[in-house]
């Protein structure tokens, strides 16, 4: 499992939060193939940093929405 942090802009108050996700990728990247590449990320967490608590499911739901472009992006980036 791999995690990232991302700062978040919601309901007035800007605050971090620790995003831990599976990854898995294939395609023409892995081992000769020759279907396209493609990343999938199955998000498993997302915490606050103080107490690392797990947020609300209504947070959960709003940022996973909201950011999920950025999610992406960061896994794709950092982990790819």
């Amino acid at each position: 499992m791999e995690s990232i942090l991302l700062t978040v802009n919601l309901y007035g108050c800007e605050f971090d939060v620790y995003v831990e996700a599976k990854l898995s990728s294939g395609g023409s990247t892995c081992w000769g193939s020759d279907e396209p590449p493609w990343f999938d990320i199955d998000i498993q967490s997302i915490s606050g940093v103080g107490k690392k608590k797990d947020v609300s499911n209504r947070l959960w739901d709003k940022i996973v929405t909201i950011y999920s472009d950025q999610i992406d992006e960061a896994f794709f980036n950092n982990y790819n």
